[in-house]
């Protein structure tokens, strides 16, 4: 079902991008408001659950960089 999903939004970009004027930078600065408003949000939590660490008195624990890797 899912590649489905995946094979119709990937022609429907691929047609939109042929037939409207521009959409390839209108989807260009979707994608990096997207990445920019994960990151805060990936850092927001991060600095929560220092702060949960900290008020429990455990010691500072650097976290792996951050899981999401856009394509």
């Amino acid at each position: 079902m899912y590649k489905i999903f995946e094979d119709l939004n990937s022609e429907l970009c691929y047609h939109m991008e042929n037939s409207i004027a521009g959409f390839d930078k209108i989807m260009d600065k979707v994608r990096d408001d997207f990445i920019a408003r994960t990151n805060k949000l990936l850092e927001q939590r991060d600095k929560e659950k220092r702060e949960e660490r900290k008020k429990a008195g455990l010691p500072e624990y650097l976290w792996p960089e951050k899981p999401f890797k856009p394509s």
